[in-house]
This record gives structure tokens, C-alpha cells and sequence, in this order.
């Protein structure tokens, strides 16, 4: 399972050209080895149009998980300071804010 707070990448070669979008799958983390992703499709989106056009066992490149934030659970969070470095903070109270383009899911 994904991390709260975390994503993957998606990349793609179109017309010669690297296309990368960041993706938050919707697969619940007690699912193992596989995971779905909603994605909204633009009528002139370079990624979502291709993804659109896929096809039972085409093949794309992914990486991750990425995010620098991590809910751990019980108010506690895990965050990349640096590179190397993660602390782990408590909070009191915890404000949410949700943004991106298309669908952004926030649980």
C-alpha cells in the first residue's frame, strides 16, 4: 500500500518527448501488487489521453512512492526535513488542504 500523503510518477515517451505526472492511486493499502488510479481525462491532455487509450496488459514506467509528508496515525506524522533526514511530529490539531488538477483525492 501507499503511504497517506504519498504518490507515484508516471512516465510516458509521446512523440519523442519524456511526459511525467504525479498520480495518487486509489487502491486500498491492504491491497498487495496491483494498484488503480482515477484519472480524469482531458480532451488535450498529453498523459491522460494516452492513458486513456491503453489496453489490458500495456505497460507503462512508474516510480515512487514519493511525498515528503507520511501519516503515520494517531496525529502523528513522519516528514523529510533533508535528503536523509525524517523527523516524526505529533499534532494537536491537524488542518488538511487538498489541491491538484482533475481529481484530487484526500481521505
Amino acid at each position: 500500500g501507499l503511504p497517506v500523503g504519498g504518490y507515484i510518477m508516471v512516465s510516458v515517451t509521446l512523440e519523442n518527448k519524456l511526459v511525467v505526472r504525479p498520480y495518487t492511486p486509489i487502491t486500498s493499502d491492504d491491497e498487495v501488487g496491483y494498484m488503480d488510479l482515477m484519472i480524469k481525462v482531458y480532451k488535450d491532455g498529453k498523459m491522460s489521453s494516452y492513458m486513456d487509450q491503453l489496453d489490458i496488459g500495456d505497460q507503462i514506467m512508474v516510480r515512487g512512492p514519493s511525498g515528503k509528508i507520511r501519516y503515520i496515525g494517531d496525529s502523528k506524522f513522519e516528514m523529510e526535513k533533508s535528503k536523509d533526514t525524517r523527523v516524526r511530529v505529533t499534532g494537536r490539531k491537524v488542518g488538511m488542504v487538498a489541491g491538484g488538477s482533475g481529481i484530487t483525492p484526500m481521505l
